[in-house]
C-alpha cells in the first residue's frame, strides 16, 4: 500500500513540473502586445509613399528651310549644339513650318516650301517628340502635298497636330502619355497665304475659329491633365504680341487651355501668365522666334527653347511652374548653318542673352 501511495505521489510532482514548464513556455500578454504592436509598426513601414509625378514640357520655334538649308543630306551636325539640352526635357515639340513633302515633289524653299523628309528624322534624334504643322505654309503644295508630308512623318515614328489625313484622323485626340501624365495638344493657324483648302477638306489645316478651339478643348478635357494650343499668329518681325493675340489667348484661357505656345512672326515674343475667371492658369509663350532658318532679317536669327515643369500629385492635382527659356541663335560658318546655346556664341551672336530675357521676360536659370 505505501508503495502504491509513493508512486502515485511521484507521479503526482511529475506531472506537476510537466505542467509548470508548459506554463512557462507562454509568454506574457504584456509580451504578446509588444511583438503585435512591432508587427503593426511593420506593415505601417511597407506601406508605399505614393510621390508625386514630375515631366519637363518645352517647344522650339520655327523650322523653315530655305535655299540655302535645302540640299543638306543629314541636319544632324546642324542641331549637335543643342542636342544635349533637346533631350533634357521629357516631351518637345517643334513648329516645322515648312512640311517635309520629300524630293519627289521637287525641293523648294520660299515662297513656297517642300523639304526633304529627313529633316524629321534629324529632329527626332535631337530630342523633338511632336510636330505642329499648322502654319501659313501648309499648303504650299496642295492637298498632295500635305498627304506627303504627313505619311514622311509618320514614316519616322514622329506624331503631328494641325494638319490631317482625313476627318477621321482630325477626330483623333492628340494625347500622350509622358510618364503618367497626359498631354493633350492642339494646333491652329491663322491663314495659308493665297491657298485655299479644297471644298470640304478643312481638315487638311486647323485654321484660327475660337468656337472650334473652345469646343476642340472642351472634348479634350477629360482624357487631358495638360493641354497644350498651338498658335500660329501674330506680325511677322515685331516683338510684341498684337491686339489680337491678347484677346485671343484670354479666349483660349477662359476655355481652358493650360499652355500656348506661339509662332509665326520669326522673332521673339513676351512670356504672360494669364488667370482666367475661374482663377484657372494658362502661360503664354507669344511667339518663340526662329529655330531653323535663313531670313535676310537678322533679328529672326535668334530663337529658343520655351520650357514648363508639371507636376501631378497622388490626387491627380495640377501644378504648372518653372516657365523658362533659353536662348538659341543660327550660325552661319563658311555656308554652314547650325543652331547654338546663345551663351556659346554670344560674342558672335546679333543679340544678347541679356537682352532675349529681357524680351522674353525669362531666362533659363531654374
Amino acid at each position: 500500500m505505501k508503495k502504491i501511495l509513493l508512486i502515485c505521489c511521484t507521479l503526482f510532482l511529475l506531472s506537476a513540473c510537466t505542467i509548470s514548464e508548459k506554463y512557462q513556455k507562454i509568454p506574457s500578454n504584456e509580451t504578446t502586445t509588444d511583438k503585435q504592436q512591432e508587427k503593426v509598426e511593420q506593415v505601417e513601414q511597407k506601406v508605399p509613399v505614393i510621390k508625386d509625378k514630375k515631366i519637363s514640357i518645352a517647344m522650339i520655334g520655327d523650322i523653315l528651310l530655305h535655299e540655302q538649308l535645302l540640299y543638306y543630306q543629314d541636319y544632324s551636325p546642324s542641331f549637335a549644339g543643342v542636342e544635349d539640352t533637346l533631350k533634357s526635357y521629357d516631351f518637345l515639340l517643334a513648329n516645322q513650318e515648312s512640311l517635309p513633302i520629300g524630293k519627289e515633289f521637287g525641293l523648294s524653299g520660299y515662297p513656297k516650301f517642300a523639304s526633304p523628309d529627313y529633316i524629321v528624322r534629324d529632329l527626332k534624334e535631337a530630342g523633338v517628340d511632336l510636330l505642329s504643322v499648322a502654319n501659313n505654309h501648309t499648303l504650299d503644295r496642295g492637298e498632295a502635298g500635305v498627304l506627303a508630308a504627313l505619311k514622311n512623318i509618320k514614316s519616322y515614328g514622329l506624331p503631328y497636330v494641325g494638319a490631317y489625313k482625313s476627318a477621321k484622323d482630325r477626330e483623333k485626340m492628340r494625347i500622350i502619355d509622358v510618364k503618367g501624365i497626359k498631354v493633350g495638344t492642339l494646333s491652329y493657324t491663322y491663314g495659308t497665304n493665297d491657298n485655299e483648302t479644297p471644298a470640304g477638306k478643312d481638315y487638311l489645316v486647323n485654321r484660327i475659329d475660337l468656337d472650334t478651339i473652345q469646343k476642340d478643348i472642351k472634348k479634350m478635357r477629360p482624357n487631358s491633365d495638360v493641354i497644350i494650343v498651338n498658335m500660329h499668329w501674330g506680325t511677322e518681325y515685331q516683338s510684341t504680341p498684337n491686339k489680337t493675340q491678347k484677346q485671343m489667348a484670354k479666349v483660349i484661357s477662359e476655355a481652358g487651355a493650360d499652355i500656348i505656345f506661339g509662332h509665326h512672326p520669326h522673332v521673339l515674343q513676351p512670356y504672360e501668365k494669364i488667370t482666367a475667371k475661374d482663377g484657372h492658369e494658362t502661360h503664354v509663350f507669344y511667339s518663340l522666334g526662329n529655330f531653323f532658318s535663313t531670313m535676310q532679317d537678322l533679328s529672326t536669327y535668334v530663337g529658343g527653347i520655351a520650357s514648363l515643369n508639371v507636376v501631378k500629385n497622388a490626387e491627380g492635382a495640377i501644378r504648372i511652374t518653372s516657365p523658362r527659356f533659353t536662348p538659341t541663335a543660327i550660325m552661319n560658318k563658311d555656308g554652314f548653318y547650325s543652331v547654338e546655346l546663345l551663351k556659346d556664341v554670344e560674342k558672335q551672336a546679333v543679340r544678347s542673352v541679356d537682352w532675349v530675357k529681357k524680351t522674353v521676360g525669362v531666362d533659363s536659370k531654374k
